[in-house]
């Protein structure tokens, strides 16, 4: 597949990472960009303009994807404004403290949704009907880092990688699903950035974000990789037990 002339739907696309890949690919020609929200309006429509200055057509679209009912009314949306995807890009994420010993269904399941169960819904639905050719995950380099504090993130995380690893089947020969996980690239959203973190990383820095869309490109470009998950995080997944976010 080549980048250039691309339909894309990025998931959590208004900000950070999202944000990133969106000006990535319309940097690299895609023809159009699908930028999903949910609460950062003002970053969507931002971002929208600074598309459209590049000459890519880009859509805004608002969806809560961490409830059922809220990705059955996206989808619903998506289906009468959306066309063809070529590329899907889950990115849509959070980062909720619920502890894990502090057990309380109510606040672990709108993670679970989001990092987990969305992405899957997303894919299955642009293969049936938007001509999906390429899905991506976001995963986390070291999602075990977050299982006391952070443990729905933890298992949406765990499930988006079984997900990956299912969907590629069930979708080949038609799509091929993919996933990168990211390390110590951008701070955690309301986390002050730990510099000595990186002490701990096999490479000894954080990462950047054009080391990101490097892998993003491979597994754009790449039509005989699926079910694949590229570790964007100088070794930290090696070692996560020592590292401490």
């Amino acid at each position: 597949m080549k980048i250039k002339g691309t339909a894309v739907l990025i998931t959590g696309s208004a900000v950070r990472l999202g944000r990133h890949m969106a000006m990535h690919l319309a940097a690299r020609g895609s023809g159009t960009i699908i930028i999903h929200y949910n609460k950062s309006e003002k970053d969507a429509y931002t971002l929208k303009e600074n598309l459209e200055r590049v000459g890519v057509a880009a859509q805004v679209m608002r969806g809560d994807l961490s409830t059922a009912d809220g990705i059955k009314s996206f989808l619903n949306e998506c289906s009468k404004a959306c066309g063809t995807i070529d590329i899907l890009i889950n990115s849509a994420s959070d980062f909720l403290a619920a502890p894990m010993l502090n057990y309380n269904i109510a606040n672990y399941t709108p993670s679970i949704v989001v990092n987990g169960l969305a992405p899957h819904a997303l894919i299955v639905w642009a293969h049936k009907n938007a001509g999906l050719k390429k899905a991506i995950n976001i995963l986390d380099a070291s999602p075990r880092l977050y299982a006391k504090e952070r443990y729905g993130y933890y298992l949406g995380k765990s499930l988006l990688e079984k997900v990956t690893e299912r969907l590629a089947i069930e979708l080949a020969p038609d799509a091929c699903v993919n996933a990168i996980a990211p390390g110590y690239i951008l701070p955690p959203a309301g986390i002050p950035a730990n510099n000595s973190r990186v002490l701990n990383i096999p490479l000894k820095r954080r990462g950047k974000i054009s080391e990101l869309n490097m892998a993003l490109d491979f597994l754009i470009e790449n039509d005989y990789i699926t079910g694949q998950i590229i570790y964007v995080d100088g070794g930290a997944h090696l070692m996560s037990d020592r590292i401490d976010r």
